[in-house]
Order: C-alpha cells, then sequence, then structure tokens
C-alpha cells in the first residue's frame, strides 16, 4: 500500500549532444540553438512534515541545484514559432505549475506566452516566447518529403537529462486508430520520456515531424507529421477526446464521453488553461452525474432495483469494518470488503486498514485519552495514524522517507452522503509532485472510518473527489462503542461532526432507573436502549455499565416511496468476552421478505415457525452457550404476522443452560415491542 512520490527532480544537466559522425558539426550547432527543454518551476511543500530530514544531499548536484523541472522538449522552426507535443502543456489539467518555460543551451529561461495553434488529436502545439530574442537565420527548417528506410534522428530532452539526439531509420507511416484521420510516422530512433516534443529530424538537420509517443510493444516512435499541423483550422485550438469513465464500486460498466471544445487564438497559456480546465472539469461533472442517476440507491441500476435486493432489505449485517455495496463483474449487487491489516495505537488505540476501490480504508479507534470533540476537529489528529499504517512515503533519489502529516488542508467541506451520514472531507496540496491528498472521515462512537487517496492534482480534486462521494453513499457500518462513548458521540456539536443522521436521531441510549412491565419501580440502575420498534432495558446485575460495556447498533434498509431508508434494527449489549461473566444480549426485528425469494422466505418461516435454534431451547456451539427466541408484535403470531422479533442471548462456557434460562425469563420483563 505504499504511495511512490516521485520527487519530480528530473535528471537534469547541461545540455548534451550526442550523434553519429553522419551529422556535421555546424547541423549539430544548428540544432544545439534551435530545441530547448520545457521546464516549469520547482515547487516545495513547507507545510508537510516529514519522519526525517529529506536527503538532498544524495542526489546529484545539478539536479538538487536547478530550480526548474524538465518535463518536456521544444523547437523553434524559421517561421519563428515554438513547437512542442501538446500533452507536455497539461492544458485541460488542473495543476500547481500555473506557468512554462523553455530553457535554452545555455541555461536562459524564458516564459511560453501566447498560443497560436492547438491540436489535442495531433497532439501538437505552438507558441510564442516574447522574451526570446531570435536571432537572424535561426529556427529549423521543415523536410516535406519523407523516403522510409532513412536515417532520422530523435532529438528530445530524455529522461530529463539534457538534449541528446539518437539515431534509427524512418521506418513506416500507419493510420491513427481512431478514425485514420492521418498517418504517424514511426522510427526506431530512441525515445524516452522528456522527448515528447522534440523533433525528428533527418541527417541535415530538417524537422519531418514532432515525436509524440513510444511504441508499447516494440521499439518503435511516433511523430506528427509537419504537413498534419496545416489540416486544422487556424486561429482555433482544437481540444477533443474520447474518454471512457468508471465509478469505483461499479465494477464492469463505464460511461463513454467526448470532450469537444473549441477556443480562439491566439491566447495566452493562463487564459487558455482556465478555460479548458473549466470545461473538461464541467463535462466531468456531468458524466459523473449521469452515472449516479443511473446507479444510485434508488435508481434504476441501483441495489433495491436489483434481483438481489431483497438481500439488503431482510436483515442487518453488524459489522466491524464497515463493507461498501459493489455491483460485481458478474453483475450482480453485493457487500464488498477486503482482508485487514491491523495495528495497535497508544492507549488502547487501534487501526484496521486495507485497500478497496483504489482507495485506502481505515478504522481508526482513538486513543481512550483522547477525547473525540478534539480527535475529530483536526484531520491531522486521525490522519496522523492513517499515513503511518499506509506508508505515506516521499521518494528522494533511491531514499523513501515517510511522511508523518501534510499540514492543514487546502479545502475543509462536509459531505451528507444518501442516508444522511455526515462525511468530513479533507483536501492537502502535495506541489513538489503536482499531487494532492483527499480523506473522507465518517465520525463513530469509537473515533472514525476513513477513506483516503493520493494522485495528481487533476484526478484528485475532480474524479476522485467525485466517485468517494459515489461510494460514501455506498458505505454500510454498524454503530459500536461503550457507554460513555456513546454519551459522547451522541453530544458532539454539529459544528464539529455535522447533524446526525435521521436513524440515529430516532435512538435513545441512557442509564438510570427502570419502570418494568408490571409498573413496579426497579432500584436498580439499568441500561436502556430504545427504537422505533422496541425497547431493552438491562439491570445492572446482568450487564454493568461501564467501559467495558459494548453497544453495537445496526441498520436496516427499507424502501419506501422509492427511497431508500435505514433504520436502527438491531441492538446487542455484551461484555469483554475475555472475562468470565461474560454476556451477549441482543434484539433484532426482521420484516417478512416476498415469497419470491424463496432463500429469505425460509428463513422467515424458521424464524416464526419458531424452529430450532429459534424455540427457546439452550445450545452449544463453541466455547459458549446459546439461546434464541422469537416474538411477535401485539395481536400477531406465526400465521399472520409480517415481522418478527429475535432475542438472543449467550454466556461464556458450554452447558450453562440454567444459567441462561434464567437470564432470558428475567428479561422478559424488560422488553417492550411497540
Amino acid at each position: 500500500m505504499k504511495k511512490l512520490f516521485s520527487i519530480f527532480l528530473c535528471f537534469t544537466v547541461s545540455f548534451f549532444i550526442f550523434a553519429q559522425e553522419v551529422m556535421k558539426p555546424e547541423i549539430l550547432k544548428k540544432i544545439n540553438d534551435n530545441v530547448f527543454e520545457v521546464v516549469v518551476k520547482k515547487v516545495e511543500d513547507e507545510s508537510i512534515v516529514y519522519e526525517r530530514d529529506l536527503p538532498f544531499d544524495s542526489i546529484d548536484f545539478s539536479i538538487r541545484n536547478d530550480k526548474y523541472i524538465p518535463i518536456g522538449t521544444a523547437f523553434l522552426l524559421e517561421d519563428g514559432l515554438f513547437y512542442s507535443a501538446a500533452h507536455v502543456f497539461s492544458i485541460y489539467e488542473d495543476s500547481f505549475h500555473p506557468d512554462y518555460y523553455i530553457r535554452d543551451v545555455n541555461q536562459n529561461v524564458y516564459k511560453v506566452e501566447n498560443i497560436t495553434a492547438l491540436s489535442t488529436r495531433r497532439d501538437f502545439i505552438s507558441f510564442t516566447v516574447p522574451e526570446y530574442t531570435k536571432k537572424t537565420g535561426s529556427g529549423l527548417k521543415i523536410q516535406k518529403k519523407l523516403e522510409m528506410n532513412t536515417n532520422v534522428f530523435s532529438v528530445g530532452n530524455a529522461l530529463g537529462e539534457g538534449i541528446i539526439i539518437r539515431n534509427g531509420l524512418l521506418t513506416s507511416q500507419t493510420y491513427e486508430t481512431q478514425d485514420g484521420e492521418w498517418k504517424w510516422l514511426r522510427f526506431s530512433a530512441a525515445a524516452s520520456p522528456g522527448n515528447s516534443g522534440g523533433p525528428l529530424v533527418d541527417s541535415n538537420g530538417n524537422v519531418l515531424g514532432i515525436i509524440t509517443m513510444k511504441s508499447q510493444n516494440e521499439n518503435l516512435n511516433y511523430a506528427l507529421p509537419m504537413e498534419e499541423m496545416k489540416k486544422v483550422p487556424e486561429n482555433i485550438a482544437q481540444i477533443k477526446l474520447k474518454l471512457k469513465y468508471k465509478l469505483p464500486n461499479i465494477f464492469n460498466k463505464s460511461q463513454n464521453f467526448d470532450f469537444n471544445l473549441e477556443l480562439p487564438l491566439p491566447m495566452t497559456y493562463t487564459s487558455l488553461h482556465a478555460k479548458a480546465t473549466a470545461a473538461y472539469r464541467q463535462e466531468i461533472n456531468k458524466t459523473i452525474s449521469t452515472m449516479r442517476n443511473q446507479y444510485n440507491p434508488e435508481k434504476e441500476k441501483g441495489f433495491s432495483n436489483a434481483k438481489e435486493a431483497e438481500f439488503f432489505f431482510f436483515d442487518s449485517k453488524t459489522t466491524s469494518f464497515p463493507h461498501t455495496i459493489f455491483y460485481s463483474e458478474s453483475n450482480e449487487w453485493d457487500f464488498g470488503y477486503a482482508m485487514l491489516s491491523s495495528k495497535s495505537l497508544p492507549d488502547n488505540g487501534n487501526i484496521d486498514y486495507c485497500e478497496m476501490l483504489g482507495y485506502d480504508c481505515c478504522l481508526v479507534t482513538k486513543p481512550e485519552s483522547v477525547n473525540i470533540e478534539q480527535f475529530l476537529s483536526d484531520p491531522d489528529e486521525y490522519l496522523k495514524y492513517v499515513l503511518d499504517a499506509t506508508k505515506m512515503c516521499r521518494y528522494v533519489g533511491s531514499e523513501s522517507v515517510p511522511i508523518k502529516s501534510f499540514g492543514k488542508p487546502s479545502k475543509s467541506e462536509k459531505y451528507v452522503d444518501y442516508f444522511g451520514r455526515t462525511w468530513l472531507v479533507n483536501l492537502y496540496d502535495i506541489k513538489f509532485a503536482d499531487s494532492a491528498y483527499l480523506s473522507f472521515a465518517l465520525p463513530l462512537p469509537t473515533g472514525v472510518y476513513v477513506m483516503s487517496v493520493a494522485g495528481s492534482k487533476e484526478m484528485v480534486t475532480t474524479s476522485n473527489y467525485l466517485d468517494m462521494k459515489f461510494v460514501a453513499d455506498h458505505v454500510y457500518t454498524s454503530y459500536i462503542g461503550n457507554y460513555q462513548q456513546w454519551k459522547d458521540f451522541l453530544a458532539l456539536k454539529k459544528e464539529i461532526a455535522g447533524e446526525l443522521p435521521a436513524f440515529l436521531k430516532e435512538i435513545t441510549i441512557n442509564q438510570g432507573e427502570n419502570t418494568g412491565k408490571d409498573n413496579s419501580l426497579n432500584k436498580s440502575n439499568f441500561l436502556t436502549i430504545e427504537t422505533k420498534k422496541f425497547k431493552i432495558s438491562i439491570p445492572e446485575n446482568i450487564i454493568k455499565t461501564d467501559d467495558d460495556t459494548k453497544i453495537c447498533l445496526s441498520a436496516i434498509m427499507e424502501k419506501k416511496d422509492k427511497k431508500v431508508l435505514v433504520s436502527i434494527n438491531n441492538v446487542i449489549v455484551l461484555t469483554n468476552s475475555k472475562k468470565d461473566n461474560y454476556t451477549y444480549i441482543s434484539m433484532k426485528n426482521l420484516k417478512k421478505p416476498s415469497d419470491k425469494n424463496k432463500q429469505l422466505a425460509g428463513s422467515f418461516d424458521q424464524l416464526a415457525n419458531q424452529t430450532a435454534p429459534y424455540n427457546s431451547e439452550p445450545y452449544n456451539y463453541e466455547k459458549y452457550t446459546y439461546l434464541d427466541c422469537v416474538s411477535f408484535p401485539k395481536g400477531k403470531d406465526k400465521n399472520n404476522a409480517d415481522e418478527v422479533f429475535l432475542n438472543c442471548y449467550e454466556l461464556l462456557g458450554q452447558n450453562c443452560f440454567d444459567e441462561i434460562k434464567a437470564l432470558a425469563q428475567e428479561m422478559k420483563q424488560y422488553i417492550t415491542i411497540k
């Protein structure tokens, strides 16, 4: 689960020219004078806290002291314009690099200003650099005549190591794959990351095309013929993309969409980027909204309308670690969970974590000494455990340095999900890698459940931000804590944890004296939990309400007026199972399923008919003694009940039959079905 953030200090040195002897010295000089590195300014993060000092001294001197990051190549033609590959400039993607520059052989840096031509389909861009003074006779020429199996040279900032020239053959021309609208030049000269945007030249230094991409399967690379630049409208920036979008928990369904945008040119890079980024984000929002409108819980393709929907509505699930509802590759909705790792935290705290759906998912049980309000008020309080468990690191050269904190978030907000639960959302800048970190945190009585992701700034702030909202709508969790934790959780201020969801507002948890069914006042203290359907009171002689007493509430889903609602249907109270006086008491309400689902209908009939083990008779299983009994709403019986109430008991040790019968008999007077 390691995140390897490249330091992005791409190995920059002074221009180094290597070529075979077939190039004359004057040709080498001309290339040297007219090919440039494309660079952006380094950005550092003063707010990020690391486990130790970053070992910058382990990086080469030239890289360590370079104020810029090389990202590609550009070249000057004799028409006075600079040319490169469009993808080098991140035209429609959000970035921490607002400006782009070119750097010449003498390490002089000039700002890219006006964009004069752009086509993302053909992957080329041209621009002006006003600060650069063009010398008389400078600029490369275009070679229109193409001869296969002749020597060509790739020129570019290969691997960020300065401008390098490598030779090969012009092997063929091949149609672009989408519509066959033009033919790429294919060549065998080596091309590495950083070569993008550089010229493909002949032995006279004349430009055949712009290097754009590398073949994935063999050592053949691609360049756009220079003539193709004339086949797009003048003074128009064309951004045309065919994209496919998938929601993380919808495994085998995707949404295809086109992003087409035309903007007038010339235009400053700053303005063009702002307009293109805004339009691209709007298109992403629209696409995700379309998918959400199809797959939201109550929508046409949501789980409430699936053939397996009744599995979600029949019973609740008691989950120590939250599950995520997902649409599988076999076209079925199901509860998803992953293999967990666990790590102890100070003062009886704990973190369970896994990687799921491309996110780091962590259940953080806070240290007992930390107040829940303090814990949730500052995201650094829980994210320090998340970062440590998931091994978030920064790579500097060959060394990895763990990140302890991202500092203060650049953006904080609350997201109320489909079921009314409030998630604490925090976004962090990772400027050195042009990246971001996003966390969604759901407050719980024992701490917080966190989903987080790191990636490029564009990906995190658009797709991941919207995706995570959709995934949050499909998270299913029980609410577990001891009595004091529940008191603190239910008392949290709205400003800190948001509004409680409706299904938690409907329940009450109290401690005090209680009146039994015969209206006699029992002077013992009772733990009383009341839901919409029932009330259960447990006297302290059975389970004493202290920090060892756990209360677990689980919710059942139901569909009403096409909306999927949740309500608490299962209450569990138990002591620590490691102690001799371990006692478990639960009360659950289950509704009758339709006859269409024979499996669930059979389960309900087993309950309604009080078939073993639901016959109020004790039994052994593993190291425990159990007793399960069924009751019905007032005026109902097994023949006409559309819901049942299941009351379960557990005691540590086998053959505790008399004890568990006495427990069940005593508790009868303290259970009320509404």
